[in-house]
């Protein structure tokens, strides 16, 4: 994913209107709260410090919501699986006594 937004993004942070510049710095210091500094890394190097600043403002600010899942989260989760409870075996049922039926008495 970083790989497709951040271009585009760090080409608007040079941008000459400041209004644009500064919403592409907030959107990059959002981006590097969710992705970390790893996968920024190489676009934050190349800018200038008063720029870096603006990112890691933006980046400070940046809280998740409760529908919110960062794939931090998602590594750190553990999930525990629960195997089923056997089920008991069925019993069976009484054989008949006997297999021929019963004849009545004649009196």
């Amino acid at each position: 994913m970083e790989q497709i937004l951040l271009p585009p993004i760090t080409a608007i942070c040079e941008d000459k209107d400041v209004e644009t510049k500064d919403i592409a710095l907030a959107t990059m210091g959002t981006l590097r709260a969710r992705l970390g500094d790893q996968a920024l890394e190489k676009y934050l190097d190349k800018m200038i410090p008063a720029k870096k600043a603006k990112v890691e403002e933006a980046q400070a600010k940046w809280k998740p919501s409760k529908y919110d899942k960062s794939q931090k989260a998602e590594k750190k989760k553990v999930v525990a699986v629960e195997t089923p409870a056997k089920k008991p075996a069925m019993k069976k049922k009484p054989a008949l006594a006997s297999a021929k039926p019963k004849e009545e008495k004649k009196s």
